[in-house]
């Protein structure tokens, strides 16, 4: 029995699409666990901390990129590649907290070449800085990922938002 390249973990709702996945990464040598949702995918990281993410952006229980940010603020280290059908090109979608982009129209080779790219770079390359979500982060005290407030909860509000900008800082003389 030869040792896994490295550990990926696969989060993708098509059942069918996820088991090809599963079979053509195993198939290079890599150690793959597969998810079908967001929530899922968040117990399986919270088993065992894939070096890899391969995820859709639009994961069935949580919000349009929420699971990559989740991820990318509790587990710095891990590497994300996203994926979508709905969102075409090679560059990674604003807003998309990830390293690399897969638009799920190209063939699969092209995946599995930023999947071995992605593995070859020392990981001090692909680390990026969690996710500053502001005065009210995460607090310590969150259990388990369902307590982990949604994104557009983070944000204030709009007219919080225009009147931080209209406001002159407190001491100014204008």
């Amino acid at each position: 029995m030869s040792i896994p390249k490295a550990s990926l973990l696969v989060v993708e709702d098509d059942p069918a699409f996820r088991r090809t996945l599963l079979i053509l990464l195993s198939a290079l040598g890599y150690a793959v666990r597969t998810a079908s949702n967001g929530p899922s995918a968040l117990d399986a990281i919270g088993d065992e901390i894939p070096d890899l993410l391969v995820s859709e952006l639009d994961t069935p229980g949580m919000s349009r990129f929420e699971l990559l940010l989740v991820v990318r603020h509790r587990y710095p280290s891990v590497r994300v590649i996203a994926m979508s059908r709905s969102i075409s090109g090679t560059a990674v979608p604003p807003g998309a907290a990830a390293d690399a982009f897969y638009h799920k129209g190209k063939r699969s080779p092209h995946l599995l070449r930023i999947v071995e790219t992605m593995m070859r770079q020392p990981r001090s390359l692909v680390i990026h800085p969690p996710v500053n979500f502001g005065p009210s982060e995460f607090p310590p005290a969150i259990a388990t990922h369902r307590d982990i407030p949604l994104h557009n909860e983070l944000r204030p509000a709009r007219n919080e938002r225009r009147s931080a900008l209209t406001s002159p800082p407190a001491g100014f003389r204008g």
